[in-house]
């Protein structure tokens, strides 16, 4: 009797897009178009979409969307569904970072910033909450750490909605909107003197309109979470070790 094992979000996620990618990608004639629901092909005059009866968006002329054709759709199942979080800083002047979280849905990035009122506000809950179980110093600073490395969590069970007006400054990020996106991972280097050298990962955001955003993360190298991005971006992506 074999035993199953359980896929990871990202995993799933991989697998899923995976599938979909291949589906589309073995078709290269420029003159298709894709159903913004759930990616099937179909000929430009085509009124309905053949697989899911979907209302098509007349395009003018002979004009298709070069994103369509280049880039693996990325719609499939449920597009809330959260395959990925990764907690950076973004970067809004040279010496300005701002806490975030990156939150990875099938067809769109959202940025939840943690403003200085968030942060007090949750550190006063907390506070509250830790207090009320009448734990000591070192129980509740352990309580107090916890709950911060984990904070980032709860965006794998929010909606979009939810996390967009948790704070006025957070948005999202479409990724049909994306030209470019380099993800750099932090290294570590090892001099002759065996002393190390942590080098900060980054990923930068190129969009169509020209504006650039840019944020930083201590995350390394990892193959699955490369898997997942080069599904999710396809040949927009720039993953480098």
């Amino acid at each position: 009797m074999s035993c199953g094992v359980r896929k990871s979000p990202i995993e799933k996620a991989y697998t899923d897009y995976t599938i979909r990618r291949e589906a589309l990608l073995s078709f290269e004639r420029s003159d298709y178009m894709y159903c913004e629901q759930c990616g099937a092909q179909f000929e430009p005059e085509s009124k309905f979409c053949p697989s899911c009866g979907s209302p098509v968006a007349q395009v003018p002329g002979n004009a298709v969307s070069k994103s369509h054709i280049q880039e693996p759709f990325n719609h499939s199942g449920n597009t809330e569904e959260v395959v990925w979080v990764l907690i950076a800083q973004r970067k809004e002047s040279f010496f300005k970072r701002k806490a975030c979280s990156l939150i990875f849905m099938r067809d769109k990035l959202i940025v939840a910033h943690l403003s200085a009122q968030l942060q007090k506000e949750e550190s006063a809950k907390v506070s509250s909450e830790i207090k009320a179980q009448g734990k000591g110093f070192f129980k509740g600073s352990a309580a107090m750490m916890q709950h911060w490395a984990n904070y980032h969590k709860k965006y794998y069970s929010m909606t979009s909605g939810h996390i967009l007006a948790e704070d006025p400054t957070n948005f999202a990020i479409q990724y049909m909107n994306i030209k470019k996106l380099i993800y750099q991972c932090e290294t570590t280097d090892i001099d002759a003197d065996g002393r190390s050298y942590g080098h900060q990962g980054k990923l930068d955001i190129s969009l169509f309109e020209g504006k650039k955003i840019k944020f930083s993360h201590t995350r390394s190298h990892d193959s699955t979470i490369k898997k997942m991005m080069i599904e999710l971006f396809g040949k927009k992506l720039k993953y480098r070790k």
